[in-house]
């Protein structure tokens, strides 16, 4: 608000009918209030509302909304504000999954508040670009303003936050083929001339992540995809990130473990150990990974299907503290095909 005040005094505007131009809209009551004593420290009343912006009903009337949306990851972002955040964004067309974070339907609705003539500013996180829930964001802005552009940072912008973000600049309505990218490296690198701005244009419902490569490089870089003598590593086999299990100190065994409780090999499935330190060249053998398994803090194998994962339960019932005649009405109910299986399972185990 104090930067909006700044710039509207030097567009001349009269300091008097500054307040007239400025609207605010803070949920934390103690931010609220912080920001109108420094505004009132600049001799502006301001106009800040408590509340939270997405309840707030869109009233396109307003030149410019720039804001700073909160970083709340999906797993926090729960209950009515998720709820409402679905239902904005759902009102535009875009239906977000229950994987986005609390920053997605904010992109909307702060568009809703816009004449057509309108601009947004908004500092957001650099996932935008690359992540699959944030796909029908970017298709939105694609479709809803005429002219887009965002500003990359090389470093880290706030201070203690290891955040990576992105300054999203869009302006009036109409589609988009693509936007410019400006690429710095600190705030101070901030200068915006002309010739610094590079255009992209995104492939279909491809990620953004490629703007972050020279267009000649990119050029290039499809050409060569194009040329029938090319492979690409899909055609050689196909990786997958793997399984979100809730509790990996349970169902991931050593091969201690697994003599322990004689497992057999069709009761698993081999995974690869979290990060990166054992991948370190262009093959990974069956060698590599049974070297890797004898040692004794390495993960070896994850149970592969519901029938094994009742075996592995039932090894481990002390643990869990499940009765067998649990187990047993479990089998008789048949809860084990289909979706229900894993839905049933892990509403007994968290």
């Amino acid at each position: 608000m104090l930067s909006a005040v700044s710039r509207f005094k030097q567009l001349s505007a009269a300091e008097g009918s500054v307040e007239a131009f400025l609207r605010g809209v803070e949920l934390h009551d103690a931010s609220a209030e912080a920001a109108r004593q420094m505004l009132k420290n600049e001799g502006i009343e301001s106009d800040i509302t408590t509340a939270d912006f997405l309840t707030l009903p869109p009233e396109p009337v307003h030149d410019a909304v720039i804001g700073n949306p909160p970083f709340v990851r999906y797993q926090r972002f729960t209950g009515s504000s998720r709820a409402k955040g679905l239902e904005v964004a759902l009102a535009q067309g875009v239906r977000l999954s229950l994987l986005a974070n609390s920053w997605a339907p904010f992109v909307v609705h702060a568009a809703q508040f816009l004449k057509p003539t309108g601009r947004l500013g908004l500092v957001l996180p650099a996932e935008l670009l690359s992540v699959n829930y944030a796909a029908p964001v970017r298709r939105f802005l694609l479709n809803r303003f005429a002219s887009i552009k965002l500003v990359m940072f090389e470093e880290l912008v706030f201070p203690d936050v290891l955040e990576e973000v992105v300054l999203l600049l869009a302006e009036g309505t109409g589609q988009s083929a693509g936007f410019e990218v400006y690429q710095a490296r600190n705030i101070a690198d901030l200068d915006f001339q002309e010739s610094s701005w590079t255009q992209f244009t995104p492939h279909g419902v491809d990620k953004w992540t490629s703007a972050l490569v020279a267009s000649e490089s990119l050029s290039v870089y499809r050409s060569v995809l194009e040329n029938e003598r090319v492979n690409t590593l899909l055609d050689w086999g196909e990786s997958y990130l793997g399984a979100v299990t809730g509790n990996n100190k349970y169902f991931t065994l050593t091969a201690q473990q697994v003599v322990d409780h004689q497992l057999s090999r069709p009761e698993l499935l081999p995974i690869s150990p979290p990060g990166s330190r054992h991948l370190r060249g262009l093959s990974f053998t069956q060698r590599g990974w049974s070297d890797l398994a004898k040692g004794a803090n390495e993960w070896q194998g994850i149970l592969k299907d519901a029938e094994y994962m009742m075996f592995h339960l039932l090894s481990y019932q002390n643990v869990l503290g499940l009765k067998i005649d649990l187990m047993n009405w479990i089998i008789q109910e048949n809860l084990w095909n289909e979706e229900e299986q894993w839905k049933t399972l892990l509403s007994f185990l968290y």
